[in-house]
């Protein structure tokens, strides 16, 4: 697609990337080579944007934060409950919420919590408790 030059802002030093635009697995992306071979992505909108994309654009696409599974959430949540230190280890433990399940940084996940699911029968699979919220 194109080339361009960048101003790294930490030591001011200018080099060349390079853009271009293709069409993935996962759907239109741009991808940004710097002189070090250093790699970047960003997600294009729509498969027409492929063709109809210029350097302009791209620079902008590329000076946002990346989005999507894992990167650009922000902060991590707060833990659900502090239940202090334990008295065996002396670690102190948090309960969080990860994606499926309640979980604790120092064990197996707690309980697997779903709204059409028994708390007996939960107790039998996980031998846990289910935590209430």
């Amino acid at each position: 697609m194109g080339k361009y030059e960048e101003t790294n802002a930490e030591t001011g030093e200018v080099s060349e990337c390079t853009v271009a635009a293709n069409n993935g697995r996962y759907g239109p992306y741009l991808t940004k080579t710097s002189a070090d071979g250093r790699s970047d992505t960003r997600s294009l909108g729509s498969e027409d944007e492929i063709f109809t994309v210029d350097i302009d654009k791209a620079k902008e696409l590329f000076a946002q934060p990346k989005y999507g599974r894992g990167r650009g959430r922000g902060a991590a949540k707060p833990p659900l409950r502090d239940l202090g230190n334990d008295p065996n280890t002396g670690k102190h433990v948090t309960i969080k919420d990860a994606a499926l399940a309640l979980t604790s940084p120092m064990a197996r996940p707690i309980a697997r919590c779903r709204a059409n699911t028994r708390r007996s029968r939960l107790r039998r699979r996980m031998r846990s408790v289910c935590l209430p919220k």
